[in-house]
């Protein structure tokens, strides 16, 4: 090496090292504690908790997460609403930060009357995971107005927030409805990426008391009001609410391995999941429902005006009072693996306006067999007409349960893919070799 080289090796190591430490240190990812004992003069530790939850959220940075630990948080402050205090982003999932009770211990949010559990709207919170939480809505109060949806829902998102996971939540027992996720001044092709995942949604529109007054209004209880795109429901269980299970406007949105039963008892045409509206000003289009347990409801599943292209496939929908599966004013739809059996109707078609024409195949609108229906299990008993009577879809690789499709064979039809089980049978031709 010459003389020459070895000083600009120096120099250069020197000039990187000097970078190296004038460079700012990458905040580390932190874990704080709320208590209901806690003060919010403390750390946050977990000997040291803070007491309020808005003010501990409004502490967070990207990847921190907050653990609330067990109790009753009832007061206005304890809610997350970035209306009244600022809620912080992440910067991606691998930086989110999350909000969750802690492991093990019950964690309750049971709000004052007029305000929400957790609403996000001013600053576009983003990249925010909640998870093992209870919101309880029951304290919202009715005062037999007509218009009780201005009683707030347990979740509001809207104004551009956006990439938002609710995880293993109990949320229940609200006036109005449960969930909005809202196109609020982002336009209404806004792509929000929220997920709502293994969680209970549940007596919607029936807080004082569960009796269900909440208005005279048929449109009132639904467990989630959703028109913003790119978002997924997945194996969740919505129960006992008054109004459409699901509503849903906007497109490539996934609905796949929820349970939902019990819903719509107002009456009227509350369908456990119903896919667009005219008052929607974009078409709902790529949206995907398969693998859902849809039994007992008002009615099943309903593709309605202004949408394009839906997949429904591999549902099992039963024992509900209307139409199995409606489609009115509706775009393009494939409805294939369905089972569709014991409903008050089976499927309803009506192309008024020149629709295009559905493609149907390979459902099932006679007896499926299930092992025992009237106890809630809807598998399939062996020697069923549904198994290996489907078709391939590539979208759908597995069942409600996560078991592959297909086990044996071709696909199954509706939500749960048979798959025999055999008793063990001892080993033979053994013989032993040693022992200690």
């Amino acid at each position: 090496m010459t003389h020459r080289t070895f000083v600009s090796s120096l120099v250069l190591g020197l000039l990187v090292f000097t970078a190296l430490l004038a460079r700012p240190a990458l905040a580390s990812a932190a874990t704080y504690y709320v208590a209901v004992d806690g003060n919010d003069a403390n750390g946050g530790s977990i000997s040291a908790p803070w007491r309020t939850i808005s003010v501990a959220v409004s502490r967070l940075t990207a990847g921190d997460t907050l653990y609330i630990r067990g109790g009753v948080y009832s007061a206005g402050a304890q809610t997350i609403d970035s209306q009244a205090k600022p809620v912080p982003s992440g910067t991606s999932w691998a930086s989110a930060i999350t909000i969750a009770g802690y492991p093990g211990e019950t964690v309750t949010i049971q709000p004052p009357d007029n305000y929400p559990a957790i609403r996000l709207t001013e600053g576009a919170p983003h990249y925010l995971i909640f998870q093992d939480l209870t919101l309880d809505m029951s304290r919202q109060q009715d005062d037999f107005n007509p218009e009780v949806t201005s009683k707030p829902e347990a979740i509001y998102v809207a104004n551009g927030s956006h990439h938002i996971r609710f995880q293993r939540l109990d949320i229940g027992h609200t006036m109005s409805g449960t969930i909005q996720w809202s196109t609020n001044g982002a336009g209404p092709t806004f792509s929000s990426h929220l997920e709502l995942l293994d969680s209970k949604i549940h007596h919607a529109g029936a807080a004082t008391g569960d009796s269900g007054h909440g208005g005279p209004g048929i449109n009132n209880g639904y467990g989630i009001y959703m028109f913003t795109d790119d978002n997924i429901l997945a194996g969740n269980e919505f129960v006992d609410n008054y109004g459409i299970a699901i509503n849903s406007y906007g497109s490539r949105n996934v609905f796949k391995n929820n349970v939902i039963y019990n819903n719509g008892t107002r009456g009227g045409p509350s369908t456990a999941v119903n896919i667009g509206s005219s008052s929607f000003p974009a078409v709902s289009t790529d949206n995907l429902l398969y693998n859902n347990l849809i039994v007992n409801n008002r009615g099943g599943i309903q593709i309605y005006t202004n949408t394009a292209n839906t997949g429904v496939y591999n549902n099992t929908i039963y024992g509900n009072q209307m139409d199995g599966l409606h489609l009115q004013y509706f775009g393009s739809v494939t409805a294939r693996n369905n089972i569709i059996y014991g409903n008050g109707n089976g499927v309803d078609i009506r192309n008024d306006g020149g629709a295009t024409a559905p493609v149907l195949d390979h459902n099932l609108l006679s007896d499926p067999r299930f092992v025992d229906a009237a106890n809630g299990d809807f598998r399939l008993q062996s020697g069923s007409p549904a198994i290996d009577a489907g078709t391939t879809v590539p979208a759908v690789t597995d069942d409600i349960t996560g078991a592959r499709r297909p086990s044996a064979g071709a696909f199954d039809i509706g939500a749960y893919e048979h798959a025999a089980v055999t008793a063990l049978q001892a080993p033979t031709n053994l013989r032993v070799v040693a022992t200690n």
